[in-house]
């Protein structure tokens, strides 16, 4: 009697021990559907094609003479996503602006207006102005500030656009003609 007890015993243990596997069977086939579907979504996306973001910039100043002062600085700028072009933003900045500071800051105010447009983070980034002195400070925002070589405004625009460069994983930026914004900006 006790071996058919021991047998019974053996028996409902084993039978645990298939629902255990059952059970972790199932769990492994449901993980094993949870990544393949992940996987699955991660092939789509690196498939779909991903927004690009335009930005279009253009400073000045009323005066870009540093021996009667500097002007008044202003500044326009637009953002597209995917051709889609959202209104032209303009801006002032007061007095002491040169025309080179005025484009700075326009160019790292750009850069703000698109990432509080929720449009950082992904895709691809085209900066375009007539500024080759802005396009080659956002390119090499990380270089030291030449303090000796520059104005209060100048400092302080490349200051500003340093902190809006890092809101874009990659930003390239191309040179257009000046005519390209007079026709865009109307100045």
């Amino acid at each position: 009697m006790r071996s058919q007890d021991k047998r019974i015993q053996d028996a409902a243990n084993l039978e645990e021990k298939i629902k255990r596997l059952q059970s972790y069977l199932d769990t492994l086939r449901s993980s094993i559907a949870r990544h393949q579907a992940l996987d699955d979504l991660k092939q789509q996306n690196s498939t779909a094609k991903k927004s690009t973001y335009v930005i279009e910039f253009d400073g000045g100043t009323s005066c870009n003479n540093p021996k009667k002062g500097y002007g008044e600085g202003y500044g326009s700028y637009q953002v597209s996503r995917d051709g889609i072009k959202y209104p032209i933003v303009r801006l002032t900045y007061g007095m002491g602006f040169s025309s080179n500071a005025a484009e700075i800051r326009t160019a790292g105010e750009a850069i703000e207006g698109a990432h509080q447009l929720g449009l950082s983070g992904g895709g691809d980034v085209l900066i375009r102005g007539d500024s080759k002195l802005a396009l080659r400070w956002i390119k090499s925002c990380l270089e030291e500030i030449p303090r000796d070589s520059c104005s209060e405004s100048m400092c302080q625009a490349i200051k500003f656009l340093k902190t809006k460069v890092g809101y874009f994983p990659k930003i390239r930026t191309e040179w257009r003609p000046r005519k390209v914004s007079l026709e865009i900006f109307g100045h």
